[in-house]
Parts: structure tokens; sequence; C-alpha cells
């Protein structure tokens, strides 16, 4: 008989979380698949909880169930009911044991079942055949595209290129020390923080009654800075400053409501101005002057 109820683990609820992170585990070291995502999202909406490439090409995708009725929701999904857009060569749900009947599954998915601290495979894929069609072929080479977009701007200054080049030691000290490290100011800033005056220390000018910026020494009403207090701004204490930054701004990797936003990565996106999903500003190139000639 399987259950329908929550799903327990020793008086304790699987959360939908460690069963991805399982997931994924399972796929690298037992799996033994190259590169895994988790919960990375396809061109077409699909988010797949977990997905990754074996060295041949060939992707596995599961898919983490914590009650039956999830189970069954997850037929009336867009990419369920047009199998040809859904990604993933070979396909598995895993659950708790006996929360999902074999017979309940789809035409040629597996089933995986946690067994103690481990997964065992309940029922096998169909490793001979590849479920995807060719455009669901493409779809995960644009989510790879994608990935490999969002380390190109995270190394940079360094490639892709470089990067593998320092894993396999092709590259001196020297060469490494010449890749900028983002430091903390870098990361505060493309994330959108900036300094404010202490809210708690507001000095009121007196000429004209308006509120002083301590920073640049001037009112805010001819000063850039974000004032204190504004309805539409968060506020923090980050070590001895304050930070203000925008409600709406927009986190890496949180899509805007434009579509595609995250798989934008050779150029900005056309809603939010961000590339592949992340806050990034490259600084401006160094500019040699100009030597003058004396005639």
């Amino acid at each position: 008989m399987y259950s329908v109820g929550k799903t327990v683990k020793a008086g304790k609820e699987y959360s939908h979380s460690e069963l991805v992170t399982r997931g994924a585990r399972w796929l690298r070291l037992r799996y033994k698949c190259k590169a895994v995502f988790e919960e990375f999202p396809s061109p077409t909406g699909e988010i797949p909880d977990v997905i990754g490439w074996k060295s041949n090409g060939r992707s596995v995708m599961i898919e983490c169930k914590t009650s039956k009725a999830d189970f069954l929701a997850d037929a009336h999904k867009p990419h369920r009911m047009n199998l040809g857009i859904a990604v993933g060569a070979e396909r598995y749900y895993l659950a708790p044991p006996k929360m999902i009947s074999p017979e309940a599954l789809p035409a040629d998915w597996g089933l995986l079942e946690i067994r103690g601290n481990g997964i065992s495979i309940a029922v096998p894929a169909r490793p001979r055949k590849d479920l995807r069609s060719e455009i669901a072929m493409k779809y995960e080479l644009r989510m790879l595209i994608s990935a490999l977009g969002r380390i190109q701007i995270r190394l940079w200054p360094a490639t892709v290129t470089d990067w593998i080049k320092i894993e396999n030691r092709e590259l001196n000290p020297h060469q490494m020390a010449s890749f900028a490290i983002e430091t903390e100011d870098d990361r505060l800033a493309r994330e959108g923080w900036q300094d404010v005056t202490d809210p708690n220390n507001l000095t009121i000018d007196p000429a004209s009654g308006e509120p002083w910026c301590a920073i640049h020494d001037e009112t805010f009403a001819t000063c850039a800075c974000m004032r204190p207090f504004q309805d539409d701004c968060e506020y923090v204490r980050y070590d001895d400053r304050w930070l203000g930054r925008k409600r709406n701004f927009l986190r890496d990797g949180v899509p805007c409501n434009h579509p595609g936003c995250l798989n934008h990565c050779s150029h900005p996106c056309e809603g939010c101005g961000r590339i592949a999903g992340i806050n990034f500003h490259p600084p401006e190139p160094l500019v040699p002057p100009v030597p003058e000639f004396s005639m």
C-alpha cells in the first residue's frame, strides 16, 4: 500500500531542498555526471530540480517530490504535457520509499528512493533510450552556455580558459596575480548597496532646513546620495557604516519580467540591463595620456 500523506523520516519531514541536495550529490558521486545544476531554468521555463550531464553529453534529470499530491500535479505542467520541449535524456523521480507506485510512473521514467543516508534505484530509467527531442537538446545547450556566461562574468577580467589553465597549473604566480579579485566594496556595490548618512544622527542645515549629507558635506537637495528613511529603500548597519539600496533591486540570479532575462549572456537584458542575471559593471579601461610633441 502506497502512502498519500506527508513524507516522514524518523519522525522528521523531508524538505524539498534536502531531496534536491541528495539528488545532486547522487548524480555527481554515483552516477558520474561531470556537470550538475540544481534548480537551473531552461529556456522554456522548465526548472528541473536537478540535471546533470555525463562525459558523453547524455543528460540525467531528477524531479524531487515530497508528497503524492506534488507528484500528481507534476503531470499537468506544460513540459510534461508537451514532451517535445522537456529536458533530460534520462528522467527520474526522487521520493521517499513507497510514496510513488511504479505503475504510476510516466513511460520510460525511472524512480529513485531514499534509503537511509543514500539513494537506491527502485525503477531504472531506459538507459539506451534518449527521451530528448532535437529542440530539447538545443535547450540544454543553451542552459550550459548560460551557465558558462555567468561564470565568465564572475571571472572577469580572467577568462574561462585562464581559469582552466590555473587549475592545470599552466600559469605562473605572476600571471595569476594579475587577475583582479573582487573586494568586499565591489561586492556591496554589485548588490546595489551604497553608503548613506547615519539615519540616527541627521543634521539639519539651518539655512535651508534640509537634512545635511555628512558624506559630501552638502544638503541632500543638491547631493546625489540616497536619503535616509526613503519609503522605497532598505537600510542596514554594516560594520561601522550605514548602507542603503532600492527595495526593488534585483539580486543576482533573480529574473526580471522580461522573457528570457537570465539567458541574456552576450548582451544586457532589455528589461533590467543585467547580463545573465548578474549585476556586473566592469571598470572603465585606463586610457593612456596622449604624448605631447614640441615643434
